[in-house]
């Protein structure tokens, strides 16, 4: 072989050579930029809530505060549920107000209801009742109104009056169980809308989420 290809022969061998020391040596390998599966450092988004909250209402009123309106023992002088335990808070639930009743027996067949007393002492007007659960509560009821309704979430009854949202004067919220031996065992609460506005109530939300002042378990299912 002459020296000049001989010459050329050795820089092709050279140029594979340094070719295939770099491809060796590549530190921009695809390993260097893959993922290597390490746990992300970013938290979990935290799920909403669908509680719907609820303010404390100014319009409240404990049931049996008087002589006049408790009527809770029946024939044998058994207590519906202790006096002044049960309080009424009433809010507007759109065209009609609403009243949520806490402290009381959720595990009763209750028959709650309301009304208002404007001008005569004697005219109560927008009277209904609804059973909470079992029809059996409301037996024998004259003032069953199919646009009143109840239902109970948690230790909360929420009654959907016929009261008209604007309507002033006395509400009276009442919690009774229907008695064959006394017609009802209940008691009632009044309270005055003078001055005061009712906040906002969904009465068809799924859970509520109350002020522990008002709900000592805060959120609510119903």
């Amino acid at each position: 072989m002459r020296p000049r290809g001989l010459l050329f022969f050795l820089a092709v061998i050279a140029a594979f050579g340094l070719l295939a020391a770099s491809c060796g040596d590549d530190s921009g390998s695809d390993e260097s930029v893959a993922t290597t599966g390490a746990p992300s450092t970013t938290a979990p988004a935290e799920e909403e809530s669908d509680a719907v909250m609820v303010d404390a209402s100014p319009l409240t009123a404990v049931l049996a505060d008087s002589p006049d309106t408790n009527f809770l023992a029946g024939p044998d002088g058994e207590e519906l549920y202790p006096a002044g335990s049960v309080t009424a808070h009433w809010y507007s639930g759109g065209d009609t107000l609403a009243v949520d009743y806490t402290g009381a027996p959720t595990d009763m067949d209750l028959c709650p209801g309301a009304s208002v007393q404007s001008g005569d002492p004697n005219n109560f007007e927008f009277v209904a009742n609804a059973p909470s659960d079992d029809p059996a509560g409301c037996e024998g009821f004259p003032t069953l109104d199919p646009e009143a309704s109840a239902r109970v979430c948690g230790p909360v009854i929420i009654f959907t009056s016929v009261i008209p949202t604007e309507s002033e004067g006395t509400l009276y919220g009442t919690l009774e169980l229907s008695d064959p031996d006394v017609v009802s065992r209940g008691a009632t609460s009044t309270v005055d809308t003078t001055g005061e506005t009712p906040p906002d109530l969904d009465t068809e939300a799924t859970a509520y989420s109350f002020p522990t002042e008002m709900v000592a378990e805060g959120d609510v299912t119903c």
